[in-house]
């Protein structure tokens, strides 16, 4: 992995945009609007509690946040804090070289959603989309092994099996007095929240399942994956961003037993080897025999491939690539001083006597 290299110097600090007024749309920004809209008024209609028990409803911040502000005045503020380099990568193919040009400012110090795109030893592109106070600690520390290793999640094993990967800045959202004449910024973590899930709803990085749930039924939407040079994107995002703020005992169990992704299906298989997947004793220790003995023979082919890959990179930097010109300029010098020594030069006469 080289993330260094996709860093960037775009300026993103956010400035009045006259983008939300605008009155023409392209395809994939009446895409957009469409999902956004449809986000917010589900989360105006949740109940604020449980009927059955009185208890707050998880979501119970969001109808009233959004009551305050309405729907129309909410979408025009969450549109304008998109980066436009956003809408020209998604209205363009996807790819990795594709998601180096969205650069952004990696080392900004202040709220920001952004995107890691990783491409896998398999070559399958997959985003992860997420949400900092912070960028550009975030990103740090998605760089730091030692933290993931920590912090294990599937986004970070897609990480541990990748060849290459890239961050970029989907959208950056004012701080301090800046922030308290924007609509919607009397509660950031909301906005925050609505603003990443938007985006994963728009990169289709959650399990499917949410995709479902939250896609509208709507004739401008297409609820399939993405497709990319690469095939079809696949998302690493597990929990739901609208979970940011809410107990963990609250959230709702995500469900990835039916992702068809590899890298997803061999992730489920190390988080049941570590819990040991609720077995004991000789029974435990059976399954994980069992398990190390296949999963390692996948591992060490996909060792092999990467370290191959990896050697060819190496060869690549450090051989010394001698011009064409310059080797045959030398094997002319030599074979002038060849002839000149065979047939020129002075040499002695014979006479005839």
């Amino acid at each position: 992995m080289t993330p260094a290299a996709a860093m960037s110097s775009t300026p993103t600090t956010p400035t009045p945009s006259n983008r939300a007024s605008q009155t023409t749309f392209t395809p994939v920004q009446l895409e957009a609007r469409a999902i956004l809209t449809h986000l917010l008024t589900r989360l105006s209609q949740l109940p604020a509690s449980f009927n059955d028990n009185d208890k707050p409803h998880p979501y119970h911040k969001y109808a009233p946040w959004i009551s305050h502000h309405s729907i129309y005045t909410l979408t025009q503020s969450i549109y304008s804090f998109i980066r436009p380099q956003v809408w020209h990568l998604l209205s363009s193919r996807l790819s990795l070289d594709a998601l180096k040009h969205l650069g952004g400012d990696l080392r900004h110090e202040g709220r920001a959603i952004y995107l890691n795109g990783i491409l896998g030893v398999d070559k399958r592109l997959r985003i992860y989309v997420g949400q900092s106070s912070n960028l550009r600690v975030r990103v740090a520390q998605h760089l730091n092994f030692r933290y993931r290793r920590d912090h294990p999640s599937l986004h970070y094993y897609a990480l541990e099996w990748s060849i290459y990967n890239v961050f970029g800045v989907l959208a950056v959202l004012p701080s301090g007095g800046h922030g308290s004449a924007v609509p919607g910024m009397d509660h950031p973590d909301l906005m925050m929240n609505v603003l990443e899930m938007w985006m994963c709803l728009m990169f289709r990085t959650s399990p499917e399942d949410t995709l479902k749930e939250w896609l509208p039924d709507d004739v401008l939407v297409d609820k399939k994956k993405l497709t990319a040079k690469e095939g079809i994107v696949g998302g690493l995002n597990v929990a739901s961003p609208l979970d940011q703020g809410v107990e963990m005992k609250e959230r709702e169990f995500v469900d990835l037993s039916e992702e068809d992704d590899l890298i997803i299906r061999d992730y489920l298989k190390d988080v049941q080897r570590k819990k040991g997947d609720g077995l004991v004793g000789e029974q435990m220790k059976e399954r994980k025999t069992k398990d190390v003995e296949v999963d390692e023979e996948e591992r060490a082919l996909r060792k092999k491939m990467y370290a191959e890959k990896a050697r060819r990179y190496q060869r690549r930097d450090t051989d010394i690539v001698v011009p064409q010109w310059v080797f045959l300029g030398v094997m002319a010098v030599g074979v002038g001083i060849m002839l000149l020594r065979s047939s020129g030069g002075p040499q002695a006469r014979g006479s005839w006597r």
